[in-house]
């Protein structure tokens, strides 16, 4: 299969806001309130049967969102929509996707929770898989963290998280991704990722110009890896750049093509920065300032207030770095900036691992600070 022409996007057409939209910048909205909605995807997952007695259970029951589930934000017809994507280890064996939206466009004035990706039938669900895979042929139910990330319609998984499997069991050994429009799963004929398998064990990744930029957790070679999705291959940067902590997350500055990457757990540790992703032979620069101690390994850019974030998930506050400091070969500070509104609840113990994401359509952040919590959004500009 030829991936040159990997898709079109058409983003949906300009037009007002949906009607739960804040009124002012600033303000910190209980989506899920707002509109009168269940708290909890779990109510979906319940009535299409995904509980402990339909699927496998494991240590927990199987339809949870695992504390180390990721999320994307995945365009379906140009519409944007928030991808969640767990399970692994012995806490859950479902394997399909949940999404909520649309959050811009037709239909956002209602944005509801819905499977997105097909789940593996019951019968297919293989425990201790030799190549991460059930017996259709679908990627297991893993532990993402910040692995997955959306290309326009797609979700790609560019390294393996930890499977419904064994203690370092992991999903399928070559990048593959789901697709929207066609509701499949595709492992393109590639060679594995260049890194040993278990950098599912808290890798995170981001994708920008045609590249996924990954990056390994600790334990694996550290140095940041680059999969061009037209032809494949990969490249491996030449000098390692260690992060202390785990569940590295990442994100691309869009206005001058740089990259920073933090890792941490219940706290943060100093990153690194690409200043020029067209040239890994720039020097990258490292001890960059860590945000604040959190529980929140999330982070993305937000391009109207030219700066890096990451959410405080116990407070209405979110932590911002300012990205043109940055470039400028500054070592700017992160700085604190409080929102109207309600304080988050429901944070799953491991954090966000990726369920806050920037929407540039709606100049603000969308949250799922857990698998059991409301569904929050921040109006940023």
């Amino acid at each position: 299969m030829s991936l040159s022409n990997l898709f079109t996007v058409t983003i949906a057409s300009a037009g007002s806001m949906p009607s739960w939209y804040p009124a002012s910048a600033g303000t910190l909205i209980n989506l899920s309130s707002v509109l009168g909605q269940s708290t909890s995807s779990f109510t979906l997952l319940d009535s299409i049967g995904v509980n402990s007695t339909t699927y496998p259970a494991g240590t927990y029951d199987s339809r949870r969102l695992d504390p180390y589930s990721g999320g994307a934000l995945i365009y379906e017809s140009g519409r944007p929509f928030i991808h969640l994507f767990g399970g692994g280890h012995d806490d859950g064996s479902w394997n399909g996707t949940t999404k909520y939206g649309p959050l811009y466009g037709t239909g956002s004035n209602t944005p509801v929770w819905a499977v997105g990706a097909s789940p593996s039938p019951p019968a297919s669900v293989i425990k201790n898989s030799a190549n991460g895979r059930y017996a259709d042929g679908k990627p297991s139910s893993q532990h993402t963290y910040n692995i997955p990330v959306g290309v326009g319609p797609r979700l790609w998984m560019p390294a393996a998280g930890i499977s419904y499997s064994n203690p370092g069991g992991s999903g399928p050994l070559t990048p593959n991704y789901w697709d929207s429009a066609t509701d499949s799963w595709t492992f393109p004929a590639w060679s594995r990722f260049p890194v040993p398998p278990n950098i599912g064990g808290g890798g995170g990744s981001a994708q920008y110009n045609n590249n996924i930029y990954l990056y390994p957790p600790p334990g694996d070679p550290q140095r940041l890896r680059v999969l061009n999705l037209s032809s494949g291959v990969w490249i491996t940067d030449s000098v390692d750049t260690t992060l202390g902590g785990d569940s590295p997350a990442l994100a691309v500055d869009t206005r001058r093509g740089a990259l920073l990457a933090i890792a941490g757990s219940t706290a943060y540790s100093p990153g690194a920065y690409w200043p020029d992703l067209s040239n890994l032979s720039v020097a990258r620069r490292t001890n960059i300032n860590a945000p604040p101690s959190l529980s929140a390994t999330s982070l993305e850019y937000d391009y109207d207030r030219d700066v890096f974030v990451v959410p405080s998930t116990t407070s209405t506050s979110i932590y911002e770095l300012s990205a043109s400091s940055l470039a400028s070969g500054s070592s700017p500070a992160w700085t604190t900036r409080t929102f109207s509104g309600i304080t988050p609840t429901g944070l799953g113990p491991q954090g966000i691992c990726g369920r806050f994401r920037y929407i540039q359509e709606l100049r603000g952040y969308i949250s799922v600070p857990g698998g059991a919590s409301p569904v929050y959004f921040y109006r940023a500009t």
